[in-house]
């Protein structure tokens, strides 16, 4: 009964831990060059998203870019061409040591062949070669020429749904004035060259000792069990706590009939011991030790 109970209380737990499909996190975005609020304290300020889109193929991000350059050409014959020039990743918060990562940082610059354009960009996270979830999207912002000046950063912390694992980011750059897809680029390392390990805070071994943020859901301190796991480990606590109460075999000490025959006797070195009718006595050296029969 009681293996029985653990592998069901294991196997609700996985169950619980594999039915959460949401992918839940939060981002904020700036231009480099804009310093009116830090971008961390604006990550504290920004609210939490949940990722709700469907999977995106990598085969239809790269076709829906062909196609959209290819219809501008058709309707413009010398259509303004995009580009995302360069592009960074980095990614850092590992509570737990392991290697794996919560905090995500995208820096790109995105380029143009005109005097000004104002763009958007999506950001996609690949889970080890599959299809792409969205999980961010950045504000507008507007880009000079080929000018460095006008980089973007994006940062993100994953925060539930995003397991253990090796990741790729796509980064989707949008325009106001002109439709579909106008460039991309694909992230599969970082700046050092090391894959992108990733993670959701819920997998870090301390977040259950803190409070993060409030905001979507309960993000606080709630472990890696799930209440149905822990309530299954109760019941076993308490089928145990029970099993032993019945076998134990207490002493009473408030029985009526004769007394528990268990007497106490100090030994004493040397001296004579005679019997009398009262009990034994034992005389050493002008100590005593008396022992009533009716105690044996």
């Amino acid at each position: 009964m009681t293996i029985l109970l653990i592998m069901t209380l294991l196997s609700l737990s996985s169950m619980s831990s594999a039915s959460v499909a949401e992918q839940v996190s939060r981002s904020a975005g700036t231009q480099l060059n804009d310093n009116r609020i830090p971008l961390a304290e604006k990550l504290q300020l920004s609210p939490v998203t949940l990722s709700t889109a469907g999977p995106v193929s990598r085969t239809f991000g790269e076709q829906a870019v062909t196609a959209s350059v290819a219809k501008r050409q058709a309707e413009h014959g010398l259509p303004v061409a995009f580009e995302i020039f360069d592009a960074h990743a980095e990614a850092t918060a590992d509570l737990d040591g392991d290697g794996y990562y919560h905090r995500l940082k995208i820096t790109f610059d995105a380029d143009v062949n005109s005097t000004l354009e104002t763009v958007y960009a999506k950001l996609y996270l690949s889970y080890e070669g599959g299809d792409w979830q969205t999980y961010a999207t950045s504000d507008l912002f507007q880009i000079y020429d080929d000018s460095a000046e006008d980089r973007y950063e994006i940062i993100t912390e994953l925060l539930e749904g995003y397991q253990p694992g090796y990741y790729d980011v796509l980064i989707e750059l949008h325009s106001l004035y002109h439709t579909g897809i106008v460039a991309k680029r694909i992230i599969s390392t970082d700046n050092d060259g090391h894959v992108l390990a990733l993670e959701d805070r819920e997998h870090d071994e301390y977040y259950a000792e803190e409070i993060f943020y409030t905001g979507y859901g309960s993000y606080g301190a709630t472990g890696s069990f799930s209440l149905i796991a822990l309530f299954l480990l109760g019941l076993l606590v308490i089928i145990k706590f029970r099993g032993a109460l019945k076998t134990s075999s207490a002493p009473n000490f408030f029985t009526k009939g004769e007394p528990q025959k268990s007497p106490a006797i100090t030994l004493y070195q040397g001296g004579e011991a005679k019997e009398s009718s009262q009990g034994l006595t034992t005389k050493s050296s002008g100590c005593l030790a008396h022992l009533n029969k009716s105690t044996i």
